[in-house]
């Protein structure tokens, strides 16, 4: 089955490229991962991180994975500073990957030493093995490497000491023109005997390994050359302007023979093993399949490319919506993971607040330059999506439906950024009223068709942090607030008819239990989930969640180095599942936490980001939790019970 292996946060995700929801992740990292590298027999599997967060050194570790246990063969901590490129030799004997501290590291991977530690004036932007070569007098093999620096071509030869009984590196510079080629490097390749290399000039270079002489430079796209795979005399290209071009020949000789574009920055481009097809990721937040027979390609997959401020459920299991503070706002076929809807502010101004309303065929957003806009999804539900899933020669296929401009719009609904949306019943008990809160404290109640507004409290002196409808009262919307207020606002006789208050920490999520009187639960950075009686004017009962230090590594997928937390983190959202059983929260330590309310025992914890979860809800059928972080991603957490 074909087989796509990508990094999502700190964990490395192999999906079956047929089905999205067959997916396998690998778990070791600390920190997001920068770098990854698949040995030419496709057994082993390098990935790097960014320096560690939660170390006072920062180490930047190296991981091998072998493709076949599911498991690391190889932990290498020596470098510091966040890793820049890494790759693996042919056959996995040997791996290197270079850092933001100037170093180049070579680990053999079977005995986990170190076989070449050089640190560099300049940054090492690229790191390719070459093939392995059978040595003549020798039944040790040979392996080249090599690294650019800013302007310079590295060819590092690994042999065999037969004296010392390990393998060695002797480096030597490429040869450029006499007058001088100033290019810095953005990717690289190998293609024995020659080292190709993609420039942020947008030009080609090719070097003759074997002899370390430049041969020539080739003018090939626009805003840089930012990746490249290939193999046999073909090379595929990425370019800055989003083109895809294919060239073929050989030594100084290549020209360009199909070409395509996509939407937004090439970031990555990886080749199938059969040579037929590639993988193109772009900086907008999309991976495509391209067939290198026609050009056509395909969308795989899509994601946010910024941190992620809220999402929220549909009236099924089936969509969901979520927003980021590049101004995107998603909304989400769950069936197949695809943005079904896609929209984006013009001025990119961040998109803090979203509901879907009115049966979810209106999406709602709220951003920070205090609008409100609306956009009618008819076009998302699954059952209008083009079956056929073939693209055409020069635009690729997408699932999506194109960008949808703004059905309507308040321009000015708050002053400052609309900070947490949701739609109640109005007064009289006839229909469905937007209602916002916004940066300047205030909640607002909107008309859902003329969108004058019908209703103006205000809660707070500081930002309105969460909204809620009651399960009992439809006509009343409770709201919470950074200055530590929980008010209840009873639309229909339009006044204010409850409110709490606490000393210490600020509110930053709400939710209600659907027994036990309708209790209001409060998340706070304080650390403590707060749950209020309208009665009563003190909390009714305080859950602190906080990971066992003796039971969390054994987490599914955390890090060592996080165990021996002692400290409650900060809450930053908070969401009750549909049967009322059960309450979820996200945290400041990237962790999920799930209670079971009838007991008041922690029943899970989960490690899947990393970045701060600020949002999590519950599917409508209770058998999935979303969050999302300020790592980019939403992560699906499947529920049994």
């Amino acid at each position: 089955e074909p087989t796509i292996i990508y990094s999502c946060g700190s964990a490395v995700v192999m999906q079956n490229v047929e089905d999205p929801h067959k997916q396998e992740f690998f778990r070791a990292h600390d920190s997001d991962i920068t770098a990854l590298a698949l040995s030419q027999d496709g057994k082993t599997l390098l990935s790097g991180q960014a320096a560690s967060p939660r170390r006072k050194d920062g180490p930047s570790e190296v991981i091998a994975w072998d493709l076949q246990t599911r498991k690391g063969i190889g932990q290498f901590a020596e470098m510091r500073g966040g890793i820049i490129a890494a790759d693996m030799s042919a056959d996995g004997r040997f791996a290197a990957a270079s850092s933001e501290e100037r170093q180049l590291f070579v680990w053999d991977v079977q005995t986990g030493e170190v076989v070449v530690n050089k640190r560099s004036e300049q940054l090492c932007s690229t790191v390719k093995f070459s093939s392995v070569e059978r040595a003549k007098a020798s039944r040790y093999p040979e392996y080249m490497l090599v690294t650019t620096l800013e302007n310079q071509v590295v060819i590092t030869r690994l042999t065999f000491d037969l004296a010392a009984m390990n393998y060695r590196g002797d480096s030597q510079r490429a040869q450029l023109p006499s007058s001088g080629l100033q290019r810095r490097f953005l990717c690289a390749l190998t293609s024995p005997p020659f080292f190709l290399a993609g420039t942020t000039a947008g030009d080609l270079l090719i070097f003759n390994m074997d002899t370390s002489v430049f041969r020539a430079a080739i003018p090939v796209t626009a805003n840089g050359v930012q990746a490249m795979c290939g193999q046999d005399g073909r090379v595929v290209l990425g370019g800055g302007d989003g083109s895809v071009k294919i060239c073929e020949g050989r030594d100084a000789q290549w020209e360009e023979v199909k070409a395509m574009g996509v939407s937004g920055c090439v970031s990555g481009l990886a080749l199938s093993p059969d040579g037929q097809e590639v993988v193109c990721g772009t900086t907008n937040g999309r991976l495509f399949r391209v067939m290198l027979s026609d050009m056509t390609a395909t969308v795989l997959g899509h994601s946010h490319c910024a941190a992620l401020t809220s999402l929220v459920f549909g009236t099924t299991q089936q969509i969901f919506a979520s927003t980021s503070r590049s101004g995107e706002a998603h909304v989400w076929d769950l069936s197949d993971y695809r943005a079904v809807v896609q929209t984006q502010h013009p001025a990119k101004k961040a998109a803090l607040a979203v509901c879907l309303a009115f049966d979810d065929t209106e999406l709602l957003v709220g951003y920070e330059d205090g609008a409100i806009r609306g956009y009618f999804i008819e076009p998302c539900l699954p059952k209008q999506q083009p079956e056929d899933k073939n693209g055409s020669l020069d635009t690729p296929t997408d699932t999506t439906s194109s960008s949808p401009s703004p059905s309507w719009e308040i321009p000015t609904s708050h002053r400052g950024a609309v900070t947490a949306l949701t739609a109640a019943q109005g007064q009289g008990g006839k229909g469905t009223m937007l209602v916002s809160g916004g940066e300047d404290g205030y909640v607002r109640v909107w008309h859902p068709r003329t969108r004058e507004m019908v209703g103006n409290y205000s809660v707070a002196k500081r930002a309105v942090t969460g909204l809620k409808v009651d399960h009992n009262k439809p006509h009343v919307v409770h709201a919470c607030s950074a200055d530590k207020l929980l008010v209840s606002l009873d639309l229909q006789k339009d006044k204010k008819v409850c409110q709490h208050a606490v000393v210490d920490g600020v509110f930053t999520g709400l939710a209600q239990r659907k027994d036990h009187e309708y209790e209001l639960i409060t998340s706070g950075v304080d650390g403590r989930l707060l749950f209020w009686d309208e009665d009563e004017a003190d909390p009714v009962a305080i859950l602190t969640p906080m990971p066992d230090p003796v039971k969390f590594p054994n987490i599914a997928g955390a890090p060592t180095c996080l165990s021996g937390i002692t400290s409650a983190p900060k809450l930053l959202c908070v969401s009750v599942s549909p049967s009322g059983r059960y309450v979820a929260c996200g945290a400041h330590d990237n962790l999920l936490y799930i209670y079971d309310l009838q007991g008041r025992e922690l029943m899970y914890t989960g490690f899947g980001h990393t970045g701060r979860v600020v949002a999590v809800a519950w599917s409508p059928d209770e058998k999935q939790i979303l969050t999302a972080a300020e790592d980019c991603s939403v992560a699906v957490w499947n529920c049994f019970e």
